[in-house]
């Protein structure tokens, strides 16, 4: 019988691949059938770019946001359980109805999406006069823009009904404007809500048409160059921006689009320099951080079929954060990868073998990091609930990166070679060294198991003691034109958002009784005593400024005097509710939780 000798002598050299089979393992599936790794990463890549270019192919809109009546941001902060009213949410007791409520559209005074402010030195002379109502005109004309609530259209305040403009005509005298002024200073609709206290800021409240929206600027840099060039016509050196809910939204929708990608490369370039660092073979150091680059990638592509792409954590902390533990179960699996392959195995043998011995400690480690951030769910913030959903769904997507990208990409010409400088790599050399970190531990074990309880209660204490806040300026850029305006809103008028304290009576009490009034007068003057509170506003006010001096209680006859859209605003007859509403700053409910205490114990 004839025989070859090489052909002997290479299998006597060359490693059977049968040999090293590994037992069948689910893991291993993904090395042993490289279709099913091919399936994986074509599914999710298809599924990212997807959310990426229009979730909406798969997935419905959000629903919109809830406002409250008087408006205010609707953000996500899920509402203070503490606060009266306020306007970002929260569970509001159910109202009893007696009867349909009147056709009557309250007045536009509180709420709105989109406010103009002008601030400048006088707005009380002729050719401010002129070029303001040169402004709103011009504002209004605009296609998108429905209508301007200004100081000068507020619902008249007298006996009669008969409606005086709040700002004189620009022919008027210049002692005309001074007594105008000061009485726009003493209106209770003007003052602190349309005109600020010290008369050098004026808000323009805008209700936008949607329908002829085509871009973002239309709803911004339009409008204000709209009133900026007609103020320039006049020589008048005024402030012009634009601030409310919808621009707010924009600008935050803006920064987390720069955020997702600045946030990316970061983790990246992590995910790179530390593969260079453990590993010195280029295919290694390729493969190893491919992977977890790829589950950032997926996990911030689906996640926008969830609609949290707007979430300020998604875009800062996820993509770090799954870097990081993505790259630590390549880090296992390209180790062992690389320690079969030196040894002799071929490469799906020697991936195969990875995926049993380290592939299920690696789905181990992802459970349990999972588990920890669903806790999240339980928090009240809804912010925090969905970093902690995004977490659990991205550490699932990383780990399936993982083991779907990295057998794949062993078997390309780029894997034939990966275990090239195996022995010289920092993980080699230094093994020893962690080895006995280890084995110092494992000799201590009771201590360092004292250390870490003890840590743990210190940390729980620490963490018990922390009191939740929220900004709407930590989330926006500190330099954006809308934080600008949003710290002038906050000195000038006391604060965008808007709260309320909602009083109710019982049918044995009449609508236009004394008692109401009275009610009503006592609650504005308890929120006029705390200085973080700004312009609270109800029909007590309402009723002092008109004709008398007889305290509002004393004039509650008088409340049916007031023109019915303005009244709405505040009284509700078939709810048998009233409202006092007043502005808050931007200060973060830390600093309002006080407040809201005492208003509580009060009421």
């Amino acid at each position: 019988m004839l025989t070859n000798p090489h052909a002997e002598s290479r299998s006597q050299t060359l490693p059977d691949e049968h040999a090293f089979a590994p037992e069948n393992s689910l893991l291993g599936t993904f090395a042993r059938r490289p279709a099913l790794s091919v399936a994986v990463v074509v599914i999710m890549t298809t599924l990212a770019m997807i959310g990426y270019r229009d979730p909406g192919l798969l997935v419905g809109a959000p629903a919109e946001s809830e406002t409250s009546s008087v408006g205010g941001m609707s953000g996500r902060g899920g509402g203070n359980r503490d606060a009266p009213g306020r306007s970002r949410g929260g569970p509001e007791r159910a109202v009893r109805t007696n009867g349909p409520p009147p056709d009557v559209t309250p007045l536009m005074l509180f709420g709105s999406e989109l406010m103009l402010l002008i601030h400048g030195d006088d707005f009380f002379t002729p050719t401010a006069a002129l070029a303001i109502r040169q402004a709103v005109e011009a504002v209004e004309a605009l296609p998108q823009v429905r209508s301007v609530m200004w100081m000068d259209r507020t619902p008249p305040l007298n006996l009669f009904g008969l409606r005086e403009p709040a700002l004189p005509d620009h022919r008027a005298s210049q002692r005309r404007f001074d007594t105008a002024k000061q009485m726009a200073l003493d209106n209770p609709l003007i003052a602190g809500q349309l005109l600020s206290s010290d008369g050098r800021t004026m808000l323009l409240s805008i209700e936008v048409d949607w329908f002829f929206v085509r871009e973002n600027a239309d709803c911004t840099t339009v409008l204000v160059q709209t009133v900026e060039d007609v103020l320039r016509s006049h020589n008048l050196d005024f402030d012009v921006g634009v601030t409310g809910e919808m621009p707010i939204r924009l600008v935050m929708s803006a920064a987390s689009k720069d955020n997702d990608r600045k946030f990316q490369y970061i983790a990246y370039g992590v995910i790179l320099m530390l593969a260079a660092i453990l590993f010195r073979g280029p295919s290694a150091v390729v493969i190893t951080a491919v992977a977890p680059a790829l589950g950032v990638f997926w996990t911030m592509g689906c996640i926008r079929f969830l609609h949290f792409e707007d979430n300020p954590f998604n875009h800062v902390v996820v993509p770090i954060l799954l870097s990081l533990v993505g790259f630590t179960d390549g880090v296992h699996m390209m180790t062992q990868i690389r320690i079969h392959r030196s040894s002799g195995m071929p490469v799906r043998a020697a991936v195969a073998r990875a995926l049993d011995e380290v592939g299920a400690a690696c789905f181990l480690t992802s459970l349990t990091t999972a588990i920890g951030f669903a806790s999240l769910s339980f928090a009240h913030h809804q912010v925090v609930r969905e970093f902690g959903w995004c977490c659990v769904m991205g550490v699932g997507i990383t780990f399936l990166a993982i083991i779907a990208a990295i057998p794949l990409a062993c078997f390309t010409p780029l894997g034939r070679s990966v275990h090239r400088g195996q022995g010289s790599g920092w993980i080699e050399k230094n093994l020893d060294h962690a080895t006995k970190i280890i084995l110092v531990v494992l000799r201590r074990r009771k201590l360092f198991a004292a250390l870490a309880i003890l840590a743990s209660i210190g940390t729980a204490v620490i963490t018990s003691r922390l009191e939740p806040d929220e900004r709407i300026l930590n989330a926006i850029p500190e330099r954006s034109h809308e934080a600008k305006w949003l710290r002038h809103i906050d000195k000038a008028f006391g604060g965008l958002e808007t709260a309320f304290i909602r009083v109710t009576w019982n049918d044995s009490v009449d609508t236009s009784s004394p008692e109401v009034v009275q009610v009503s007068d006592s609650v504005e003057r308890m929120l006029r005593d705390e200085p973080l509170l700004g312009s609270p506003l109800g029909i007590a006010k309402l009723i002092d400024a008109l004709p008398g001096d007889a305290q509002p209680s004393a004039k509650a006859a008088l409340l049916d005097l007031l023109p019915p859209p303005l009244r709405r605003v505040f009284l509700l007859p078939e709810e048998q509710t009233t409202k006092v509403i007043f502005r808050l700053q931007d200060l973060g409910i830390a600093n309002y939780g006080p407040v809201f205490e005492r208003i509580l114990v009060q009421l």
